[in-house]
């Protein structure tokens, strides 16, 4: 299965990949490391300036200031430890510390306001109104003055707050209280003219009195008519309103009605004849879930449910009937007051008591603006305690906070972190296919072998012309001839052990060896599969089927006049055929001929499945040196025509998408894929490779 669309599948690595990386990015590791140690040191050195810190810890809160207003509501000012950090950190306290700082002669530097907010730092602890108050400066001096100035500008500032806000108060309870003094002086005038126009005390009509509690008290009878027929109307007109709505509520439900009416007037009604309804109601209900409504329990229990509302509706017409005799009454004590009153000075009477409650009311609002106007005496008093309390004032730093081997250590550290950061970037942002694990886990291809990056197999003893011939000969893909105990010639080794077993049971025979693009190795892998094979003992023909830039007959020195476009041109027989041996006795190689115009046609044509078919009956294993899939479709047709592929990837030049493509597209064809060969992998100090290039050497 193919997992093109899964490129990003996440990998869990060990230490050990987290090493191969770091030594696979070494260059980039040790030089973004470099250069950040090397750009932090000289800012160390020559620009680090160093910092002094000045701290003070401080509480904050005062008594609450609280004065409620009649009309205006409340005026309140709370000491909340959130509220004054914000004020400690706004711009006004920051103009009053420089304004603090130009006055005082110890600094005569110029500062803005932003230099003195990035300079503090404020941490309110939790659950307290405790702040510590730190400042950082190059000048010792300055970290000083600007936290002492900064305790100074907040109390200033909360002083003068606070009051302007008791003279706004005091300002608006003395205007309120002049205009309740004339209202109460009007009440006054004008209840007095009233008692003297109307002779009320001279005709011994006096309707009240001052204790000596201070309350009034009726001496005289005709008060207590009039306020005696007041609330006999208010009664009545309550019970009307009452009887209405009972009334109301029974033509809708009588239950609602036996309600109200206990509710208003316990003991008018039973309210058990409710219950008893409710528990014959049930029973009807629960006698029809198993019974028909013409059945003769539910007739009966039908029965006593409309009996129980009949009670009900007896007791709900007693309980109006009583209502309505109270209401009856009611109005007949009314007249009988409303005759009385009518007889004396009744109605100079109600307007003197509504005169003398108005004078009452403003006298008690007035009284109030008194009152209040005390409180902000006490409140002036409390302003002059501190809204801040000192715990620790601030003094002068002798210490820098950090010096400079402080400031090499950070760098150093910072450039470690760089360094790595920058390597795992580029590890990140590099979409080829590095590894085994991206080939199997991300590609989900299995991997026959992989073959490591060669960079030379020089033996000491060997002179420069011999270094420079071995070291051709090797770049020519013949290292398993050349060095057959070296880890590259062991990986090929491998990779024909591989195959052995995938073609164990399997009619196997023709073998494509291609690659997504050029400069993959497919061709070296090509010719040292076959050496493999060979020097294994089965007979091998290695066909050179890039028909566009053929190269295997480079590698064995060979003619390349007459190859396999000859025979595929021809009309002759299989025989016909051009076969070199090498210099392997059981190896022998086609080359690919002159390079015809029409490659993918000579590919695609009946006569290449002849010659193929040929082969298979002469030899063990055919391997087919195809071109690139993503560059021309000809691997795509030797794909269709043989038992199986081998994709050839090199470490981290395959680009993901790329294997991935060529993956998909030999799968679209019905291509057998055997599994990947991971060309060119660089092997880490301290991995296997790595261990076992080194048991190799010693061999």
């Amino acid at each position: 299965m193919i997992r093109g669309e899964n490129l990003e599948k996440e990998i869990e690595y060990t230490l050990r990949d987290y090493w191969e990386i770091f030594y696979r990015r070494r260059i980039v590791l040790v030089i973004s490391s470099a250069a950040i140690l090397l750009v932090s040191v000289l800012y160390v050195l020559f620009l680090m300036q160093l910092k002094y810190k000045a701290t003070a810890v401080v509480v904050v809160g005062s008594p609450n200031i609280q004065v409620k207003t009649v009309e205006e509501g409340a005026v309140k000012e709370e000491y909340e430890a959130k509220n004054e950090l914000e004020l400690m950190q706004s711009n006004i306290i920051a103009n009053r510390v420089i304004s603090l700082l130009n006055e005082s002669e110890a600094y005569k530097r110029d500062i803005s306001q932003d230099d003195i907010i990035r300079m503090l730092r404020f941490d309110l602890k939790i659950r307290s109104n405790i702040i510590e108050i730190s400042a950082t400066s190059p000048d010792p001096q300055e970290a000083f003055l600007v936290v002492k100035f900064l305790i100074d500008a907040y109390i200033q500032e909360t002083n003068e707050h606070r009051k302007k806000i008791i003279k706004d108060a005091y300002d608006s309870l003395s205007s309120q209280l002049s205009a309740k003094r004339v209202e109460l002086e009007a009440a006054e005038r004008k209840l007095t003219k009233f008692v003297l126009d109307n002779e009320i005390i001279a005709k011994g009509i006096e309707v009240g009195k001052v204790t000596e509690e201070g309350k009034e008290e009726t001496t005289t009878g005709e008060s207590d008519i009039n306020n005696k027929y007041l609330q006999l109307k208010s009664q009545r007109i309550n019970l009307e309103a009452f009887l209405e709505e009972v009334k109301s509520h029974r033509q809708k439900d009588q239950i609602t009605a036996l309600s109200i009416i206990s509710k208003k007037e316990e003991g008018l009604v039973d309210l058990t004849l409710r219950d008893q309804l409710y528990e014959k109601e049930r029973a009807l209900s629960k006698l029809l879930l198993t019974q028909s409504e013409v059945h003769p329990d539910a007739i009966e229990a039908q029965g006593e449910v409309e009996e129980a509302k009949k009670k009900i509706d007896v007791e709900l017409d007693r309980a109006i009937e009583s209502l309505e005799i109270a209401v009856a009454h009611l109005k007949r004590e009314e007249e009988k007051l409303r005759s009385l009153i009518k007889e004396g000075l009744s109605e100079k009477m109600v307007e003197y008591s509504g005169l003398l409650r108005d004078v009452d009311v403003k006298k008690s609002i007035y009284n109030s603006f008194i009152s209040q106007l005390q409180q902000l005496d006490v409140v002036e008093k409390v302003e002059r305690v501190p809204a801040l309390k000192v715990l620790k004032a601030p003094e002068l730093p002798t210490k820098p906070l950090h010096g400079k081997l402080f400031g090499l250590l950070i760098g150093f550290i910072i450039s470690i972190v760089g360094g790595i950061a920058a390597a795992f970037v580029v590890e990140s942002i590099d979409i080829s296919v590095r590894s085994i694990e991206d080939v199997e886990d991300i590609l989900g291809l299995s991997v026959l072998t992989s073959i490591p990056l060669y960079k030379g197999y020089i033996p000491a003893e060997q002179s420069a012309e011999a270094v420079d011939e071995r070291r051709a000969k090797c770049e020519l893909g013949l290292i398993t001839v050349r060095h057959p105990q070296s880890i590259i010639s062991e990986s090929f080794k491998h990779l024909r052990v591989n195959i052995e077993f995938l073609q164990a049971g399997k009619n196997i025979k023709t073998i494509v060896v291609t690659s997504p693009a050029p400069q993959e190795g497919k061709s070296s892998v090509s010719i040292n599969l076959a050496m493999a094979m060979a020097k294994a003992g089965k007979n091998v023909i290695l066909i050179d089927c890039d028909l566009r830039r053929p190269t295997l007959h480079r590698y064995f020195n060979l003619d390349n006049s007459k190859g396999l476009t000859n025979f595929l041109v021809d009309n002759g027989p299989p025989e016909t055929v051009t076969i070199n041996d090498t210099e392997e006795e059981k190896l022998r190689l086609i080359t690919s001929g002159p390079i015809p115009p029409n490659p993918n046609e000579l590919l695609g044509s009946d006569r290449l499945e002849k010659i193929i078919t040929y082969l298979k009956a002469k030899c063990d294993t055919v391997i087919l040196d195809a071109p690139p899939v993503l560059a021309v479709s000809d691997s795509l047709i030797l794909a269709s025509k043989t038992d199986a592929v081998i994709l050839v990837f090199f470490a981290n030049k395959t680009a993901k998408r790329a294997a991935s493509r060529t993956a998909l597209l030999v799968n679209n064809v019905k291509g057998n894929i055997l599994g990947v060969v991971l060309n060119g992998v660089e092997t880490a100090p301290g991995s296997y490779y790595y261990k076992y290039d080194y048991y190799a050497e010693k061999k």
